[in-house]
């Protein structure tokens, strides 16, 4: 918490809560979310806007994060990677028509 109050204190406006999961050895629980108490904690002591990510691709969990106020933005990687229309597929089902300039 301390380096993330430094940077607030530095005039950072956003922090990124994600581990990367690259940690060799990491042995915790890894879930769709497991990230967000991480962000939560961060945006808790510091008073700073949070981002996570973490295997969150579901558009419903991810309204939930943020719905219930949980962090301010959710980042969406791999899930963009494996499919392109991801964006456009998850503004459908949330029932968004979208006027495309190719059908």
């Amino acid at each position: 918490m301390q380096v993330a109050a430094w940077l607030r204190d530095d005039g950072v406006d956003l922090i990124d809560a994600t581990t990367g999961n690259i940690r060799p050895g990491y042995g915790g629980p890894v879930y769709p979310g497991y990230q967000v108490p991480y962000a939560e904690q961060i945006r808790r002591h510091t008073g700073l806007p949070v981002a996570t990510s973490g295997s969150v691709a579901a558009l419903d969990l991810m309204e939930e994060i943020i719905g219930a106020g949980r962090v301010d933005l959710v980042f969406v990687g791999r899930p963009l990677l494996r499919n392109p229309f991801w964006v456009i597929e998850a503004a459908r089902a949330a029932g968004v028509t979208l006027d495309l300039p190719i059908p």
